[in-house]
């Protein structure tokens, strides 16, 4: 992390690259979140050279082992799907942008519930002292489309 602060990112590159060597040597290649954690660093660092393809790999590979080890509605299986559009997006890639935004929201939204603890008490009290507000939705694509004009 340090060398990418510094912005030594070929070397920062190396240490990540060992380190993910190393833990897939104690845990397998997809035996441990830890696993996951250095892909993601390094798909980080990837992306921000510009490798769109190697980034995407090391992003998908840690997809797979994150939903392996922590089912396919959690934090953060919905911020890799979260990054894998910004990925897409940032290489003019926008329909694949899109279906992964597509993906993440829901468990975003899911996650932020739970971490709100909005319980079933606590949106009657809401609604009791409140007029039900009326909330429009519209298609992602829409909005997304509706950015990209401004």
């Amino acid at each position: 992390e340090i060398h990418l602060k510094l912005g030594n990112i070929e070397l920062a590159l190396q240490h990540h690259r060992k380190a993910l060597q190393i833990k897939m040597k104690l845990y397998g290649e997809t035996g441990s979140m830890e696993v996951a954690k250095s892909l993601n660093a390094l798909a980080a660092i990837y992306d921000s050279q510009g490798r769109f393809e190697r980034a995407l790999k090391c992003y998908n590979k840690s997809m797979e082992i994150t939903q392996k080890f922590k089912g396919f509605e959690d934090r953060e299986v919905g911020e890799l799907f979260y990054k894998l559009g910004n990925l897409h997006f940032e290489h003019s890639r926008h329909q694949e942008a899109i279906e992964y935004y597509e993906k993440a929201i829901p468990i975003i939204i899911l996650f932020i519930i739970q971490k709100k603890n909005l319980t079933l008490k606590a949106l009657t009290v809401l609604k009791k002292t409140q007029s039900t507000p009326q909330i429009q939705y519209f298609p992602l694509q829409q909005a997304v489309f509706k950015a990209t004009e401004s």
